[in-house]
């Protein structure tokens, strides 16, 4: 038993004097026979024993380690890359991203393995997915400002679309409708040009319809009290080539009357 504590009480002189030697001055157990070394910090140093806290030292250590162990090194290439559930969310981070350019600009400089890298890299991914959802849900509440018929007005644009651009300007129109002003002005150009090609040769077409007037005809009526888009073919031809004219054809007509 003496002889191992004899061995124990060598070990902790020889921690002390080796964190003494490290700070710069000289460490001892026995009482009396020195002052705190001046770069010894206060916290470390028993004053009653005129030692070095080799334990407190010990944990202090652990303790840094673990809060800068991500700063062991950087390697040759970080690979860049966010977590499992990230993905599943549906976030992407490139390499060629001007932030993760930045991003491993600073942790090459500080030393940063891939590990704290990899945590650095989620960190933003996380951010992106956050803003990501924000700008959705602002362009949810947006369109919903249109009313309850909000869907059916962007699925109505959606068709002309599908229809009538080319298949590569398709998505690009669809991603136009971010707002219902927007929807609004979009909806607007498609009304002014969508029938405009069916009569566009014809000699006999009337430039200068107006809604008013299609709206006179619609509830014109005959000597007896009927409508005469009801009664008289002629009348009625007349009548849907000028409301097809002024309002569009069938299935995005906008409503008359």
């Amino acid at each position: 038993m003496g002889e191992e504590n004899a061995e124990d009480q060598s070990a902790d002189q020889s921690a002390e004097n080796a964190v003494a030697e490290m700070a710069g001055g000289e460490a001892t157990t026995e009482q009396g026979t020195t002052e705190r070394p001046e770069n010894v910090p206060e916290k470390f140093w028993d004053a009653e024993n005129k030692s070095v806290r080799t334990d407190d030292v010990l944990k202090s250590y652990t303790e840094l380690e673990g809060r800068f162990g991500s700063f062991t090194g950087a390697p040759d290439d970080y690979a860049v890359g966010v977590s499992e559930e990230l993905k599943e969310a549906g976030v992407e981070i490139n390499s060629d991203d001007p932030m993760v350019e930045e991003a491993i600009k600073f942790a090459k400089d500080a030393g940063m393995n891939q590990e704290g890298f990899g945590k650095l890299i989620n960190l933003y991914g996380t951010m992106e997915l956050a803003r990501n959802n924000a700008e959705k849900e602002a362009v949810t509440a947006d369109i919903a400002s249109l009313g309850d018929n909000a869907d059916r007005r962007l699925n109505n644009l959606n068709q002309w679309a599908s229809k009538n651009l080319p298949t590569d300007l398709v998505e690009g129109f669809k991603d136009a409708a971010v707002s219902a002003d927007a929807v609004k002005a979009i909806e607007q150009l498609v009304s002014m040009t969508r029938a405009a090609p069916v009569e566009a040769n014809d000699s006999s077409a009337s430039p200068g319809i107006s809604a008013a007037e299609v709206h006179k005809m619609q509830f014109e009526k005959d000597e007896r009290g009927n409508r005469r888009i009801a009664t008289d073919p002629a009348f009625r031809a007349e009548y849907e080539k000028k409301r097809d004219l002024v309002f569009g054809q069938e299935p995005h007509r906008q409503v008359v009357g």
